[in-house]
C-alpha cells in the first residue's frame, strides 16, 4: 500500500522562497564562514517554522550545491552543528535552487531582474551544464561583426570582470564581482533552453519575476511597460507583496479574468520571501508579511499555486485558517488485535477529509468507529431516527476491534471504551441516512432540520438564523394584527352596506324623489299658487 510522505494532506506551511547565500557576490553580508551561514539559516528556519526555503544566488547555484553536497548529504558534518532533534527537522526542510538574473532590458533606468526556481529532483549537474553553461553574455563588441559571447559560467564571468576591471580601474578589484555586476543575460534564450530540453526540465521550473510595486496603477501602452509586459506574460508568478498588485494579478482590476488572461497570458499567484543578504534579515520579510502555501512542501505542491493563485497562497504574518484545537482531530486508530485493520495512526487534515475505497473496504466502519468514540448518544440516535440495520449491530454492541481511539489536537483522547464523559458536540451522518429521511412524510422534513443543525455549527451562521428568526417573528406578529384589522374592516363594511340597505338603492330612491316632485306640483296647481308665490315661500 502506498504511503504519502505528507499522509495529513495539503496544509498551510510558510516558505520562503528568496534567501541569499555568500555565494550572492553582489551583495554578500554574511561573510565567507559558510559552517556558520549553515548554522544560522537552519537554525533559524526552525525557529520560523519555515518549511521551504528557495536557496538564491546571481548567475549560478554554487549556494545551493554546496549547501546539498556538504552539508544535507554529510550527517557527521550536520552532527557537528545541529542536534539530535535539529538534524531531524532540518531533513524535512526542503531547499530548492533559485538563480536569479539580470536581464538586458531595462524599465526606466532598471535592469530587469528575472528567477528561475527548478526542482530540487532536477540533478545540479543537468542545471550547470544543460541549463546555465548553455546560456551566453555579452563579453564583448565587435566593429562590423557580431558581438563576442561567452558561455555563463563562473570562470568565464570572473575573466569577464577582470577585463573590464583592466579597462576601468574604477570599477573595483573582485572580478566575480564586476562580472556579475555588469553580465546580462536575454530571457528569450533562457525560455528557449528551458523549452528545448524538456527530458530534463519540463514542468521542473518555475518562472518568478521580481515587482512589489503597485502594477494595478501602471499604464502599459508605453514602450518601457510593454517591455515589462512581455516579461510577466512569461512568468507563472511574480515576487510582490503589495495588496494590490496581489489584486491586479488575480485580474481582480479587470472587468474579468478572461480579459486579464488574454492580455497577460494567466493569473499570477504572488508570493514574497525575505530576499535575505544577511543573518538579521534571515526569514524576516518587510512587515512581517510572509508566504504561507497550502500544499505538501514539495515541488510538484508549489506548482499547484500556478492552477489555484488565489486559494492556495497568502501573504501575511499569522498562519491562515487557524482553528480551535479543540475542534481539531489529530488522528484516528485502530486497536485491532484480529487483523481486520491497521493499527497505524490515521492523520486527518484540520479542514475537508475525503476516505476513499472500493465497496465494502471500510469506510463506513471507520466513520462510525470515529463517531461511536466521540458520542455514543449521536450515533445511536442517527442509526434509531433512520432505522438502519446498523442500528441493531451497535444495539447488540457488536465490536469488529478491541478499541478504537480518536486523539484531538488539544490533547484529549476518546475511546470508544470510555463511558461517563462528557462528549463533544459532533454530527454523524451514516450510510443511506439522508436517503431514509427524505422518504419521510412530513411538513419539515428531517433533512431539513440536520442541514439546519450542521450550518448552526458555525457561529456567524447560527447568530444569522437567530436574526432572521427573530425577524420572521415580528413579521408574523405584524401579519396576525394586519389579519385582526381586515376582519374588523370586513365587519364594519357589512354594517354599512346593511345600512345602505335599509337606506335603499339609488333607483329606488331617484323614483321616490320624482314621486313627490310630482305630488308637490299637484298640490301647487290645487292650491293655486303661482310661480311667484312660490318663489316667495322659499325665500
Amino acid at each position: 500500500m502506498y504511503i504519502s510522505e505528507y499522509p495529513r494532506g495539503s496544509e498551510w506551511r510558510k516558505w520562503d522562497l528568496h534567501v541569499h547565500t555568500p555565494f550572492s557576490y553582489l551583495n554578500n553580508q554574511f561573510g565567507n564562514d559558510f559552517d556558520r551561514y549553515v548554522k544560522e539559516l537552519f537554525k533559524k528556519a526552525i525557529e520560523k517554522e519555515v518549511a521551504v526555503i528557495g536557496i538564491t544566488d546571481y548567475f549560478c547555484i554554487e549556494g545551493y550545491k554546496k549547501i546539498k553536497n556538504e552539508y544535507l548529504k554529510n550527517d557527521e558534518k550536520l552532527e557537528k552543528l545541529f542536534s539530535e532533534d535539529e538534524v531531524k527537522i532540518i531533513k524535512k526542510i526542503r531547499i530548492f535552487p533559485n538563480i536569479e538574473f539580470r536581464l538586458n532590458k531595462l524599465v526606466g533606468s532598471n535592469r530587469v531582474n528575472f528567477h528561475v526556481v527548478f526542482s530540487d529532483e532536477v540533478l545540479i549537474s543537468d542545471i550547470e551544464e544543460n541549463f546555465l553553461h548553455e546560456l551566453d553574455f555579452v563579453y564583448g563588441g565587435n566593429t562590423f561583426d557580431v558581438d563576442e559571447k561567452w558561455k555563463l559560467k563562473i570562470n568565464n564571468l570572473k575573466d569577464f570582470g577582470n577585463k573590464l576591471i583592466k579597462e576601468q580601474p574604477e570599477l573595483g578589484s573582485n572580478g566575480l564581482f564586476v562580472g556579475m555586476k555588469c553580465a546580462v543575460v536575454d530571457d528569450s534564450q533562457i525560455m528557449d533552453v528551458l523549452s528545448s530540453k524538456k527530458s530534463k526540465f519540463l514542468d521542473k521550473y518555475l518562472i518568478i519575476v521580481p515587482s512589489d510595486e503597485d502594477l494595478s496603477r501602471i499604464s502599459w501602452k508605453s514602450q518601457d511597460h510593454n517591455v515589462r509586459k512581455a516579461i510577466i506574460q512569461k512568468s507563472n508568478c511574480l515576487f510582490a507583496s503589495n495588496p494590490n498588485t496581489i489584486k491586479w494579478a488575480l485580474g481582480k482590476f479587470n472587468d474579468s479574468k478572461v480579459e486579464y488572461i488574454k492580455e497577460f497570458k494567466s493569473l499570477k499567484a504572488c508570493i514574497w520571501g525575505s530576499d535575505s543578504h544577511s543573518y538579521e534579515s534571515l526569514f524576516e520579510p518587510f512587515n512581517k508579511r510572509y508566504t504561507w502555501i497550502k500544499a505538501d512542501p514539495t515541488f510538484e505542491g508549489l506548482r499547484q499555486i500556478i492552477y489555484e493563485p488565489e486559494d492556495r497562497v497568502k501573504i501575511q504574518e499569522e498562519k491562515p485558517e487557524q482553528k480551535e484545537p479543540y475542534n481539531l482531530i489529530d488522528y484516528v486508530q485502530f486497536d485491532d488485535s484480529k487483523g481486520m485493520f491497521t493499527n497505524k495512526e490515521i492523520l486527518l487534515n484540520q479542514n475537508l477529509n475525503v476516505i476513499i475505497g472500493g465497496k465494502s473496504t471500510g469506510k463506513s466502519i471507520l466513520l462510525r468507529e470515529i463517531a461511536r468514540a466521540i458520542s455514543p448518544i449521536e450515533v445511536s440516535r442517527r442509526l434509531k431516527d433512520a432505522n438502519l440495520e446498523d442500528y441493531k449491530v451497535y444495539e447488540n454492541d457488536e465490536k469488529l476491534t478491541d478499541e478504537f481511539i480518536v486523539k484531538w489536537v488539544d490533547g484529549r483522547e476518546d475511546k470508544r471504551s470510555n463511558e461517563n464523559r462528557d462528549y463533544r458536540k459532533i454530527i454523524y451522518i451514516p450510510q443511506s441516512y439522508l436517503n431514509r429521511l427524505a422518504e419521510k412524510e412530513g411538513e419539515q422534513s428531517p433533512v431539513d432540520e440536520l442541514v439546519s443543525d450542521i450550518l448552526k455549527n458555525d457561529n456567524n451562521v447560527k447568530l444569522y438564523f437567530e436574526d432572521l428568526n427573530n425577524e420572521i417573528g415580528l413579521i408574523n406578529r405584524k401579519i396576525s394584527h394586519e389579519i385582526e384589522n381586515l376582519f374588523e374592516n370586513i365587519r364594519r363594511s357589512h354594517v354599512v352596506e346593511e345600512d345602505m340597505k335599509n337606506l335603499g338603492d339609488k333607483e329606488g330612491i331617484n323614483t321616490y324623489i320624482k314621486e313627490i316632485e310630482t305630488e308637490i306640483k299637484e298640490l301647487q296647481s290645487k292650491g293655486g299658487l303661482n310661480d311667484k308665490d312660490i318663489k316667495n315661500m322659499k325665500n
